[in-house]
């Protein structure tokens, strides 16, 4: 599914089919009619994950009605919230929860977007799309009530495919295979000829440890929508695991064979820089980062080649080259503030930054200054504009540096927050933590999380890790067993 684990948690919006907005019982309040259109056209591709394609859409309601109120709170970013809470008294009722209920979510006061939620159901109980909604802030820690909500939106709309597939990842999270099999076919069966349902059932092989099945409606996703670009890294990480580095890289290849967005150039590069890792080639690795990070200069994106600079400090660091890794993350820094204009996602970059020296200085026993840059982190993850991936990186520095003081139940604290979604760094450092505490059950469970990972993003060096460690674990309970 395309975006899939970033829509789980940024894109929590009102699925609203553009069609006929008369179904709908909750009122969209706009003094324009021209933004409703195209508020409903912008959370029709929402609901089929084109969140891209729908933030153009917001945009441009937004430039109609700057006070319209749902259409910033649909952008695919945390600072929409904030937006929409300053129109949250002139709005209608069902409007006003809708709002509080994903405010109260970005503040992790899930107890009381639960209960707003409840309200909003209650007010509105014949609308499948408020179900959706309330489904998929539902997700991230309350499967449970996410699937009861799905299963309501599907009894009041069983033709209605979104649900069927939101439901279909709660039961696959809860491992209940079967029912989440039958789920995903329903969804599949309203979109025979969808690249995106395909890819949801290729997604539930892949977790059920069917590799080849897996592989297999990969490929049928690409036949379907061949620009479909995270599937090839989906069949590369596959790939990856087999052993078979060739068919990864040729995976890798076809992405710049796409005509490609900038996204897709950063995750081949980044890509290509983990696969060059992982078969224990540091200056490849290095040399592709620097090739990525030289075309952004080259085309005046400061912001992306910050990000690059930061990938590759991260390699050196886990390359056994702190001197190289603090050269780097400082010269990101004072790129950051040489810069003559602003910075887009200044906030997210300077975070980054200084979480990233915060984990160089831990490992390199410096922990005055660890706790320097961790702290100054600290107060960016407090602002407001700040999306989940930010958050999710602060909390595994944050780990990390907690592990490294020896305070494994903190660590664990901090990482637990995130480790069960999309964060690689999360899970490697809770399975450390778990590990260094020596509870080894847990150890295993969260370094296998990290070693089957598919994010491409400077992620190589913390598979190698969590294989090395569970071959070392494995072999441990070997020789126990032979010794008993």
């Amino acid at each position: 599914m395309k975006s899939k684990t970033l829509l789980c948690i940024f894109v929590l919006v009102l699925g609203i089919t553009a069609c006929n907005p008369t179904r709908h019982q909750m009122p969209v309040t706009t003094s324009s009619k021209e933004a409703r259109e195209l508020f409903w056209q912008a959370l029709e591709l929402i609901e089929n994950s084109e969140t891209i394609k729908a933030d153009k859409y917001l945009k441009q309601a937004i430039d109609l009605d700057p006070d319209f109120a749902l259409a910033h709170l649909s952008l695919n970013f945390e600072a929409g919230v904030t937006r929409a809470m300053q129109f949250v008294d002139k709005v209608s009722h069902a409007e006003s929860l809708m709002i509080r209920a994903k405010e109260a979510w970005v503040r992790k006061d899930f107890l009381l977007c639960d209960k707003i939620l409840n309200t909003l159901v209650n007010l509105l109980p014949k609308d499948k799309h408020i179900f959706y909604y309330a489904g998929r802030l539902s997700n991230f820690k309350n499967p449970e009530k996410a699937i009861e909500y799905y299963k309501k939106a599907i009894e009041l709309d069983p033709h209605h495919p979104p649900p069927h597939n939101q439901l279909g990842y709660q039961l696959m999270k809860l491992k209940r295979y079967e029912e989440a099999e039958d789920a995903f076919y329903r969804y599949l069966d309203m979109h025979p000829e969808s690249g995106n349902a395909t890819d949801s059932y290729a997604e539930l092989q892949l977790r059920k440890g069917e590799e080849e099945e897996a592989i297999k409606y990969y490929k049928r996703v690409l036949f379907l929508e061949p620009s479909f670009s995270y599937v090839y890294v989906k069949l590369a990480w596959i790939y990856i695991h087999q052993g078979n580095f060739q068919e990864a890289k040729k995976n890798i290849n076809r992405l710049f064979e796409l005509e490609m967005r900038p996204d897709d150039r950063k995750m081949a590069h980044s890509m290509f820089a983990n696969i060059q890792f992982i078969q224990g080639n540091l200056s490849g690795a290095l040399d592709i980062l620097d090739q990525l990070i030289e075309s952004y200069i080259k085309e005046n994106n400061p912001g992306e080649a910050i990000r690059g600079i930061h990938f590759k400090g991260w390699y050196a660091m886990h390359g056994d080259m702190p001197e190289l890794a603090l050269e780097t993350f400082t010269m990101g820094l004072n790129m950051i503030y040489g810069s003559a204009e602003e910075l887009e996602f200044k906030l997210s970059l300077t975070l980054g930054l200084y979480g990233s020296l915060s984990v160089l200085y831990g490992a390199m026993g410096d922990k005055v200054k660890a706790k320097q840059h961790l702290e100054e982190a600290r107060m960016i993850n407090n602002n407001s504009d700040l999306d989940q991936i930010d958050r999710r990186f602060y909390c595994a520095c944050s780990a990390a540096y907690n592990i490294y003081e020896g305070n494994y139940e903190q660590a664990i604290k901090d990482a637990k927050l995130f480790a069960d979604l999309a964060s690689v760094p999360c899970k490697y450092y809770m399975a450390l933590a778990y590990d260094l505490s020596g509870n080894r059950e847990q150890a295993i469970k969260y370094y296998d999380m990290a070693y089957k990972n598919i994010n491409p993003y400077y992620t190589g060096f913390f598979f190698n890790k969590s294989k090395n460690r569970l071959e070392e674990l494995s072999e441990q309970d070997a020789r126990r067993k032979t010794q008993e």
